[in-house]
């Protein structure tokens, strides 16, 4: 039977979207979570995930919101004068190494401090997809053996590490496509060995419009994931829901 990881992205974005996915993982079907730690409600979705040890949660490594968790002083390429992340996609691409790996061990350290173990790591806004934060993560993800989010155009890179990750990727449930017949859909085309399947659930709260132009459309993602349960999606498709603990 092949596996199934349905990521829900952004846990720690605010208490909407916290209490969304955790009823996301209650009531439908996501399995895993990738969790930012350098916001506010932080400390929220700690709580939120707590009473819930069989959700797998990994780090959503974050340098373009919010401020950082190093000394603004260590990151000077990532930060502003007023010491919060640029979020400049020119700029995050000319950052150094040093810089983007000092930060990534920060929130590395603030995870575990949570007592959280991470099952994997992720980027917000897809920053592993820049090639330089990609090449000064997967040293690290190595050395601490953790999976990380695969991109594909980067396979090779990801085996020169030997950095364990998903043999496929689903990315086209979001916006329109988050609806009914588009989820059986992609579910039925799900026939890797393990794939990752990517989703933004949530429910809209004052805040979530500070941090994001996504906002209602996580709601209409929750409901189709909640529209369908676990066990259905064993019965129907054979796909066994797993999170990236089963990565190796």
């Amino acid at each position: 039977m092949q596996q199934l990881i349905v990521n829900a992205k952004d846990m720690g974005l605010s208490a909407g979207v916290n209490k969304g996915i955790i009823q996301g993982y209650r009531n439908g079907i996501i399995s895993s979570v990738s969790m930012l730690v350098n916001l506010p409600s932080w400390e929220h979705a700690l709580r939120h995930i707590a009473p819930f040890p069989g959700l797998g949660v990994g780090l959503q490594f974050n340098i373009s919101l919010g401020k950082p968790v190093s000394p603004p002083q260590a990151v000077k390429s990532l930060v502003d004068p007023e010491g919060s992340f640029h979020g400049e996609w020119d700029e995050l691409a000319l950052a150094p190494a040093e810089e983007i790996r000092a930060e990534l061990c920060a929130q590395l350290d603030l995870f575990k401090k949570g007592r959280l173990k991470p099952t994997h790591i992720d980027g917000f806004e897809d920053i592993l997809a820049q090639e330089n934060v990609l090449s000064a993560v997967l040293p690290v993800a190595s050395r601490l053996r953790i999976p990380v989010c695969s991109y594909l155009q980067a396979w090779d890179r990801f085996k020169y590490f030997r950095v364990p990750t998903v043999t496929a990727c689903v990315d086209s449930f979001g916006g329109r496509g988050a609806n009914r017949p588009n989820l059986e859909r992609l579910l039925g085309g799900c026939r890797h060995e393990l794939t990752e399947f990517r989703c933004r659930p949530g429910l809209v709260d004052s805040r979530l419009n500070d941090f994001t132009d996504y906002a209602w459309e996580r709601e209409r993602e929750l409901a189709v994931l909640c529209s369908i349960n676990k066990e259905q999606v064993i019965a129907k498709f054979r796909l066994h829901l797993v999170d990236f603990s089963a990565v190796s």
